[in-house]
């Protein structure tokens, strides 16, 4: 039976499901497998009190939820999602067919499904489910939303028959009985409602115990990286340079672009300097871009970040290139823009 993709929370598939983990060349997914043949594969990390657990460790983890040493993995592994604190994604697969994919609170890494010649594909790769179902012609309301916005909500990308996680989401699938069934639940969802009456200065107050709390424990966590902060004349990126300062970051470099004279640059120029940090200029030029557009280099950049749900960010690209070449050989780079210093505003989707 062919999945329905009319209604993205009663979906049926004929066959078992199969993971694709196209882009590993990229950036690494880890897979682990169970005594009892349950595999997991997953990439991110997330905190468990004032540890970080990441790359392999988090795969780990997440397998050690599902083992048979639990009555029921599946009730394990949902309630765990639901607490997970961190950016991730997890595909798990049981030996009798059962599959919980997951993308966390943010979607901050995504994944896409479809189905493939009658069965389920869980894939990091929207491009790759394409590939495999073959070109279409663009359809349904993505491309609205895409042609109105830049990008497409909810499950929907602009390929009719490949899904996206949303934020927030699982996709549970079990084969058993005479109905496989694969079902989208959201299992997390940002709605505040009470109102919170506090005076303006209560608010600033608990705004800086936020960031003091957040910041504390990524100075600590970057202790091995150099961070890079592309600093412009907005308050965003001047917050994360003056939070990285104010708890005692001290191997980081500032950086802006553009148009040689740019009021912005000549802003971030004055703001590094306050805060005694390394700042460079690369400046932008028709040549520089030349070197990008129209070329072979851009595809894949395009292919990784665009994913059939969004336009790619292209304006930092060029600097963020020269910056990584500059530096190739030192200390690994931790590159913290502050493209979604108002995420709960609606900025990043």
């Amino acid at each position: 039976m062919v999945l329905d993709f009319q209604n993205s929370n009663n979906l049926l598939i004929a066959e078992p499901c199969r993971f694709i983990d196209a882009d590993t060349a990229i950036v690494p997914w880890y897979s682990a497998q169970t005594a009892d043949g349950v595999v997991v594969y997953g990439r991110g990390r997330i905190r468990i009190g004032t540890v970080v657990i990441a790359g392999q460790r988090f795969v780990d983890h997440a397998a050690s939820l599902v083992t048979t040493s639990h009555a029921d993995g599946a009730t394990a592994l949902r309630t765990a999602i639901q607490e997970f604190n961190g950016h991730w994604a997890l595909v798990v697969e049981w030996p009798d067919g059962r599959v919980v994919a997951a993308v966390d609170r943010c979607r901050s890494i995504p994944l896409f499904y479809a189905s493939v010649d009658g069965q389920l594909v869980v894939s990091n790769s929207a491009n790759t489910l394409v590939g495999r179902i073959g070109r279409s012609r663009l359809a349904g309301p993505g491309v609205f939303e895409f042609l109105l916005a830049g990008y497409v909500t909810g499950n929907d990308t602009l390929h009719p028959r490949v899904r996206t996680l949303g934020a927030g989401k699982r996709l549970e699938f079990d084969p058993r009985g005479s109905t496989p069934d694969a079902r989208v639940s959201r299992y997390y969802k940002f709605l505040p409602t009470a109102y919170d009456v506090r005076s303006e200065d209560e608010w600033v107050t608990l705004l800086l115990d936020t960031l003091d709390d957040v910041f504390s424990e990524f100075v600590a966590e970057a202790a091995d990286f150099r961070v890079i902060v592309p600093l412009s004349g907005g308050l965003d990126s001047r917050v994360i340079a003056a939070m990285l300062h104010r708890h005692g970051a001290r191997d980081v470099l500032t950086f802006s672009y553009g148009r040689p004279g740019n009021v912005e640059s000549a802003i971030s120029e004055r703001v590094a300097g306050a805060l005694g940090f390394d700042w460079t200029f690369v400046p932008y030029h028709e040549s520089l871009w030349e070197n990008w557009v129209g070329k072979e280099r851009l595809k894949p950049y395009w292919r990784f970040s665009s994913q059939l749900t969004s336009l790619p960010h292209f304006q930092d690209l060029p600097a963020v290139d020269v910056i990584g070449r500059e530096l190739a050989g030192e200390r690994p780079l931790l590159f913290v823009p502050g493209h979604s210093g108002d995420f709960l505003a609606g900025s990043h989707i």
